[in-house]
């Protein structure tokens, strides 16, 4: 009688196991649903297949997300569009996340619509764009908006010169004249961020899934796992943070110069055909000030530039010696997982954005 005594108890020890993990189960999904769902935007199939579409010919374009954690609207993806109807303008500005970031922090939109010299402004600003992706994204924009620019404004960030020579000069396709037509993907990656943790991946597979918990568990595991280990075996590795800033440490070659000039030629070139001014700012990173850093992009750039000395313009716009500002900290965040040493917000707002205008207006 023991022994039946103890499978009753085996039983129902076993069925409260099986309880147990069923309501863990369901806790875990609608946890899972609730967090992503207000934590990390799942993209619905019709927006990942707009995105792709987008970036067939480019290595990446924008997030769904912006860098501000908010969700980017879709006609957004590739560039954004400001019109006013005081001016008569029509400005373009290309660049890196530095430029990306004055839709976010700079009050772009309401500051275009009150200028009396701009008509229409389109940033493209992208994080890890240089000149490459910039010139593809270019011609796109071009191509749909059907118009020639007043001015160009392209941001050459500092680390443009081994973004160009590391990462995306060997994804670089080229016709027989030399003419770029497309910058490929170095794997098979939806979404933007093949540079970086690739956020996006499964993302189709989390928008269908039945069950969210599986899929999204599936996809942390993917990114945290198994993600390093697949973009190691790129026939392409991308470029580390220790490759990235070999340039401004000083460590560079002749070969790895005339790369960077190349392709920043290209990029002048292209824009000649649709606009007689060109202005390219630079802006100088934290550990610049800090004596950390030895190169300036901006001392690579002018010797390129000057047979285009009636077009192309070149400005260093580092606020931080134009408003005489002492204190490194009051301008650039102390926060080391940004090297890239993007300003404040606050100064984005008030000083970077309309020292652009300034510049629009001067020109």
């Amino acid at each position: 009688m023991n022994w039946i005594k103890d499978k009753k108890i085996i039983f129902v020890e076993v069925f409260i196991f099986l309880i147990v993990i069923f309501f863990c189960a369901v806790f875990l999904e609608y946890a899972c649903r609730y967090f992503y769902k207000s934590y990390r935007y799942i993209p619905t199939i019709d927006e990942i297949k707009k995105h792709e579409s987008l970036g067939r010919v480019n290595h990446h374009i924008r997030d769904f997300i912006q860098i501000n954690g908010e969700k980017r609207n879709n006609d957004e993806y590739y560039y954004s569009s400001y019109k006013s109807e005081n001016g008569n303008k029509k400005v373009l500005i290309q660049g890196d996340s530095w430029m990306e970031m004055l839709d976010i922090y700079g009050d772009f939109e309401e500051k275009i619509k009150n200028n009396f010299n701009v008509k229409q402004l389109i940033n493209g600003g992208t994080s890890s764009y240089s000149p490459s992706l910039m010139e593809i994204q270019f011609r796109d924009i071009v191509n749909i908006e059907n118009l020639k620019f007043d001015l160009i404004i392209a941001y050459i960030d500092q680390t443009d010169f081994m973004d160009e020579v590391c990462r995306y000069n060997k994804l670089r396709i080229e016709d027989n004249d030399g003419k770029l037509i497309a910058v490929l993907k170095d794997s098979s990656y939806s979404g933007p961020q093949i540079y970086s943790t690739n956020q996006n991946i499964n993302l189709i597979n989390i928008s269908t899934a039945k069950y969210k918990s599986i899929a999204l568990i599936n996809n942390m595991i993917q990114i945290n796992l198994f993600d390093k280990w697949r973009r190691n075996k790129l026939s392409n590795p991308e470029c580390k943070w220790s490759d990235i800033s070999r340039f401004m440490e000083g460590n560079i070659t002749i070969e790895e110069i005339n790369i960077f000039s190349k392709n920043l030629v290209s990029l002048i070139e292209s824009y000649r055909m649709f606009s007689d001014k060109v202005i390219l700012i630079t802006h100088k990173h934290r550990k610049h000030y800090e004596e950390e850093y030895l190169n300036n992009i901006y001392d690579f750039i002018k010797p390129v530039i000057e047979k285009y000395d009636n077009i192309v313009s070149l400005y260093d716009i580092s606020g931080i010696d134009i408003l005489e500002i002492n204190d490194v900290n009051t301008y650039f965040p102390n926060n080391e997982e940004d090297p890239a040493s993007h300003p404040h917000p606050k100064i984005f707002n008030e000083f970077f954005s309309n020292h652009l205008l300034n510049l629009m207006d001067k020109t």
